[in-house]
């Protein structure tokens, strides 16, 4: 079982943070994260955007991978932490296309900081896996 490193405990928040959004959504309240209320039902157009983009991205990176190298187990972790780089990298991009506050680049902040902690708490474990025994 995992210990409460920085990475377990980053995971728990944000699993625990998604939980509830969904369950807000349930009773009507729509947030964004990190504890935005969205009025209505519009959620900002460069943060759907951002995660859109950034689905496309892990679905290209995972689908090349698969065609280049076939298939190959991965982690949770791995697809966690891929998926919150190409949130970084999309948000950024329409970020800085859409002129977004300055604050709202926290957030990309945040969710980078998140993937490199997944990178590097993760990293001998997939060296296990996938390096020579």
């Amino acid at each position: 079982m995992y210990g409460l490193g920085s990475s377990f405990l980053l995971v728990l928040g944000l699993v625990l943070w998604a939980a509830y959004a969904i369950l807000a959504t349930l009773v009507g309240l729509h947030l964004y994260f990190p504890f935005a209320i969205a009025a209505g039902d519009d959620i900002p157009y460069h943060r759907w955007q951002s995660v859109r983009l950034a689905l496309f991205a892990t679905f290209i990176f995972y689908g090349v991978m698969h065609l280049l190298f076939g298939s190959r187990k991965v982690y949770p972790a791995h697809f966690l932490k891929t998926y919150l780089f190409m949130l970084s990298i999309t948000g950024m991009v329409v970020f800085l296309q859409t002129g977004v506050e300055m604050t709202e680049y926290l957030v990309i902040g945040f969710l980078f900081w998140v993937a490199i902690v997944l990178h590097f708490s993760s990293a001998s474990r997939y060296r296990r896996v996938f390096g020579r025994k």
